[in-house]
């Protein structure tokens, strides 16, 4: 709006590689769920559900990189060569794609499945699934963590993962 308008925007570069990011306990305390999350397919498939599109546009007004998370782009390792650049686009981009059926597709072979009709799937054993996303008590509900988390959980659940705010 800049050229209809009288006022420029100037973005602030915090230097971060990521606005915000979720990362699952990798000590979790119940077996069954401490084992998914370190299945690279269940992250992934976690991954490829999220629209990082939809946040971008809603939240944070179609600024910024899409990214799967990572180190700040401007981290020394990833600007002191080609070598470092190319690392820094692989990572940034392994499972950036909104797909789910890509995501299905994962979360099928790893077993989990919808065996009950409920619409959610449940572990191989057949006992139910639960992600729970927390966030910080001072967040503000309406605040752009728990929006984007809200976003996150919906997306998460059109695969079939029942995923609830805490």
């Amino acid at each position: 709006a800049e050229p209809r308008s009288k006022f420029r925007v100037r973005l602030w570069d915090s230097g971060s590689g990521s606005g915000a990011a979720i990362f699952f306990s990798q000590d979790f305390i119940e077996d069954d769920l401490r084992e998914l999350i370190r299945n690279p397919k269940f992250r992934k498939a976690l991954s490829h559900a999220a629209n990082r599109k939809q946040v971008q546009a809603l939240l944070y007004l179609n600024q910024g990189e899409l990214t799967t998370g990572t180190f700040s782009p401007k981290a020394i390792e990833y600007v002191i060569n080609d070598q470092g650049k190319q690392v820094y686009r692989s990572w940034r981009d392994s499972a950036v794609e909104y797909n789910p059926d890509k995501a299905k597709q994962l979360l099928d072979e790893i077993g989990l499945k919808d065996t009950n009709g409920d619409g959610f799937r449940e572990f191989p054993d057949g006992s139910k699934l639960l992600i729970t996303i927390d966030y910080p008590v001072d967040q503000p509900q309406n605040g752009e963590h728990v929006r984007k988390n809200e976003l996150l959980a919906k997306n998460w659940q059109a695969v079939g993962i029942n995923a609830r705010m805490t």
